[in-house]
């Protein structure tokens, strides 16, 4: 069991609070309004310090992909295609390959989850692609990442790219939640 947060804030004043259900709500200040919770929210951990030391097995096609994602990750999530993946390794502990996360299940039961970030080009060939490593636990200085169901049971769809977390407060445990 580890502890999670039960809210946290962002730096736009954004309130987050964790339901009994343990998924996430919004209640956004500037506009002084409730969101309904997110069906997955996971936290990209602050790139400011070291990007190329959070990214994982990173392929570019293209320079200025890779320069953008370094210098820009939160415009470049707003505007890139975003899948959840969690990380299917073999007994000896060698990563085999990335499985997309389809509910909320499989989130609380990956080892490791990421952010996979892909863009294209205008012709829909592939521009890069990034791996982020992502948590479910809110931390200080991460970027608040929120999925919703899509219209097939069987796709996850990234609906806000929030801002950074400034602070947490209050404890609640909640069983199966990676640390």
């Amino acid at each position: 069991m580890t502890t999670q947060k039960s809210q946290f804030m962002t730096e736009m004043g954004s309130t987050y609070t964790l339901g009994a259900d343990g998924r996430y709500s919004r209640h956004k200040a500037v506009e002084s309004r409730d969101y309904p919770p997110a069906d997955i929210t996971v936290f990209v951990r602050d790139f400011t310090t070291n990007p190329s030391s959070l990214v994982h097995d990173v392929v570019y096609r293209d320079t200025e992909f890779s320069r953008r994602f370094a210098d820009d990750y939160k415009a470049l999530l707003a505007e890139a295609r975003l899948l959840l993946l969690r990380a299917v390794r073999d007994e000896n502990g060698k990563l085999v390959e990335y499985d997309e996360i389809h509910d909320t299940e499989e989130s609380m039961e990956a080892d490791e989850l990421f952010c996979g970030v892909v863009r294209t080009k205008s012709d829909g060939s592939l521009q890069g692609m990034g791996l982020v490593p992502v948590t479910l636990n809110p931390e200080v200085g991460a970027t608040v990442l929120e999925f919703r169901r899509g219209s097939s049971s069987e796709e996850l769809v990234p609906f806000h790219v929030g801002h950074r977390v400034t602070s947490l407060m209050g404890p609640v445990a909640v069983s199966a939640v990676m640390a």
